[in-house]
């Protein structure tokens, strides 16, 4: 007789299987958590102006996390815009550390042009702001339209579907990861103001720790990489340092291959393959849809093999981005996207701070990325992608400007002044939408010219039909 609970995880997997197999979908298309990005900011931006004070004072709760004797009593804010985004940033250290590895960026061939398109997009957008605010409290902030939104970016050029060439999408996310790289390297260096050399030296005997349990030990127990990077961030975050930057730094030490037994891994499958044989040509059930129990330890068995040789970092990498994209990111545009308005619309943003950002980010970003890749290509350093013409470099420009969540993100470093941070959370608003919608505008209207690569794409999907 089967167990109950063997036919009930089996009706539980009936039921939620297509629930699963649709958030997967929803998880692999960039669409879906742009779309509930933009959502989450139209909500941010409605609650600060018609409750503005319950939107301010919801953010600053306070509540405490931690054990007897050490705890951190802190308001919501900060737990995403420090704790959340440490992840965020782990995330983003992940896809740096496998793309040179082992992706584009492990290929200077490839990537040189969308590293020379990043280099100018993130130069000539700081110069401008500069220009504009040199002379006031707001000059630091310089580093705002420097960044790329990499997830707003990649959600629009995939609404164009196959009307963008995928070697254009290529494109688009080597350059937001160096853009990435570039904001890491600006938030470490310029954005932090004191220092403690104790912490720093503690944070950095704890990494060298992991490395070594990483590398040399081949450690792969999760609580000890967890209690590891929750030391190293809490040593970074009294360090003076962003804790952004522990998360790109505790996601340097995580391995990306393993040291596998490719003769024992296949004989440990094939003897739980054997097995599984086996008990299916004893079990006398007629309905041969139910598991029995040996089964489904074999199935267990069969998934604890695969998984201990799976890499750690790209496991982690793919149970972290439903986490990010859709609980993370939208808390942050949530708590950080909210402007209030006012009785000085007008002055909020015809000023030098918004101002220099939109035009860091719409004008700035169209020079540097477009005028670096003519450079480059021109001077025989690089060479336009197959299937790229220069009408989609300069529509990428355009998509380059969307700079919503990392802005966003540099604006709570940079500046201190509270007028100048509604004035520059207007700017990048505004520019982003700008940007978004140029960049989706000029691609769109170019894929009437239809490229090769479109028409065997289209082939392709009547075969399938």
């Amino acid at each position: 007789m089967k167990s109950f609970f063997t036919i009930f995880d089996k009706l539980f997997e009936e039921i939620t299987g297509p629930i699963k197999s649709m958030f997967n979908v929803w998880i692999k298309d960039a669409t879906i958590s742009g779309i509930l990005l933009v959502i989450c900011a139209i909500i941010a931006f409605v609650w600060s102006n018609i409750g503005h004070i319950s939107y301010e004072q919801f953010w600053e709760y306070h509540f405490e996390i931690g054990i007897a004797g050490f705890s951190l009593n802190e308001p919501i804010h900060f737990w995403i815009n420090d704790f959340l985004m440490a992840i965020f940033f782990f995330l983003i250290g992940l896809e740096i550390k496998r793309n040179i590895l082992e992706g584009e960026l492990k290929d200077w061939r490839k990537a040189s042009l969308p590293v020379y398109a990043a280099l100018g997009g993130m130069i000539v957008p700081a110069i401008l702001f500069y220009m504009l605010n040199k002379d006031s409290n707001a000059a630091n902030g310089w580093g705002i339209p420097m960044a790329t939104d990499i997830a707003f970016s990649i959600a629009v050029l995939a609404l164009l579907r196959t009307r963008a060439p995928i070697s254009l999408k290529l494109f688009l996310s080597v350059f937001a990861i160096v853009d990435d790289i570039g904001a890491v390297i600006v938030i470490a260096i310029f954005y932090t103001d004191t220092i403690n050399l104790v912490q720093i030296i503690v944070s950095g005997l704890l990494l060298i720790t992991m490395l070594t349990a990483s590398i040399k030990l081949h450690v792969k127990s999760a609580w000890f990489f967890g209690t590891m990077a929750a030391l190293v961030w809490l040593s970074v975050l009294t360090s003076g340092i962003h804790t952004s930057i522990a998360g790109v730094l505790i996601a340097m030490t995580i391995p990306l291959n393993m040291r596998v037994d490719k003769s024992t891994f296949t004989t440990n499958v094939q003897n739980i393959l054997d097995s599984f044989k086996k008990d299916s040509l004893s079990d006398n059930t007629s309905d041969s849809d139910i598991l029995s129990e040996e089964q489904n330890e074999h199935l267990k068995r069969l998934k604890t093999a695969a998984s201990n040789i799976t890499s750690p970092l790209i496991q982690l990498e793919h149970n972290l981005l439903p986490i990010v994209s859709f609980i993370i990111i939208p808390l942050f545009a949530i708590s950080n996207a909210g402007v209030y308005l006012g009785h000085n619309l007008s002055e909020n943003i015809f000023n030098n701070v918004s101002i220099g950002i939109i035009l860091g980010l719409v004008v700035g970003k169209q020079i540097g990325i477009f005028g670096c890749v003519w450079i480059a290509v021109r001077l025989g350093l690089a060479s336009l992608p197959p299937n790229i013409r220069w009408i989609h470099i300069y529509g990428v420009s355009w998509l380059g400007g969307i700079g919503f969540t990392m802005s966003l993100f540099i604006i709570g470093l940079a500046l201190t002044d509270e007028q100048s941070i509604v004035q520059a959370k207007i700017g990048v608003v505004i520019a982003s939408i700008i940007a978004g919608l140029g960049g989706y505008l000029i691609l769109r209207l170019t894929a009437i010219n239809k490229e090769p690569i479109l028409e065997s794409t289209k082939s392709i999907d009547r075969q399938n039909s």
